[in-house]
């Protein structure tokens, strides 16, 4: 038989009760405002507003065609590929490193430069001082530590494109911006939930950049692709 002591007598009890489940369900203080927070910037990326239509080749595909015409006189294609999708909104993962004779692949935050965009990118260039980033294919370069840490230093293969990219300073590194909380402040001053933009390098998080340098210090490949 139940007790009776644990049925609620009335509706004012039960409102009572409900309130308590809400208070063990959502956290404290700040904690509440920050999850909240976190809530808003899911919903904001996945939500369709949140990205450009596509049609026709996706960034993969395209990526391996460039590939393929750089390749076209060689036996053998490099093992890592990074595909970077600036299609997508800077609030999602849009570098994916496809190890191209295991299949397998990884996805990372990457950011875009100043002039080419807020959340969304929607301008390229391959002229010096532009703050723009550049697309199509690049070629891995060496590591060094510079001022932001572990880095890559970048090569364009396509002319009037990107192959302005060493000269421009363009290389890969990491930087705070890159991150979640970059995300909840830019959304708190009302910039949206995207990710802090850089001067035209490809900068990745913190966290990330040494699994991204493993991955494509030996000969590895990137490919910038926007759906135009």
């Amino acid at each position: 038989m139940a007790d009776l002591r644990t049925i609620p007598q009335s509706t004012k009890e039960r409102a009572s009760i409900a309130r308590d489940d809400s208070r063990r369900i959502w956290p404290p203080g700040p904690f509440r405002h920050l999850m909240v927070l976190c809530l808003v910037v899911a919903a904001a990326c996945s939500s369709p507003l949140a990205f450009k239509e596509k049609d026709g080749k996706s960034a993969r595909d395209s990526a391996m065609e460039a590939l393929g015409r750089h390749f076209a006189d060689k036996k053998s294609y490099p093992r890592q590929l990074a595909v970077v999708d600036f299609s997508q909104p800077s609030c999602l993962k849009r570098m994916t490193i496809y190890d191209l004779r295991s299949g397998e692949n990884d996805t990372f935050l990457v950011a875009h430069a100043a002039n080419t965009g807020d959340m969304n990118a929607e301008r390229f260039s391959n002229e010096p001082r532009s703050e723009m980033s550049s697309l199509g294919l690049f070629r891995v370069g060496e590591e060094y530590t510079g001022r932001h840490g572990r880095s890559l230093r970048l090569h364009g293969l396509e002319k009037g494109v990107n192959d302005n990219a060493y000269r421009r300073g363009i290389v890969l590194h990491s930087a705070d911006y890159v991150s979640s909380t970059a995300m909840l402040v830019n959304l708190l001053y009302g910039y949206g939930p995207r990710i802090g933009r850089s001067s035209g390098c490809f900068v990745v998080s913190p966290e990330d950049i040494d699994e991204i340098v493993e991955k494509l210090k030996s000969e590895g490949y990137i490919y910038a692709y926007f759906n135009t």
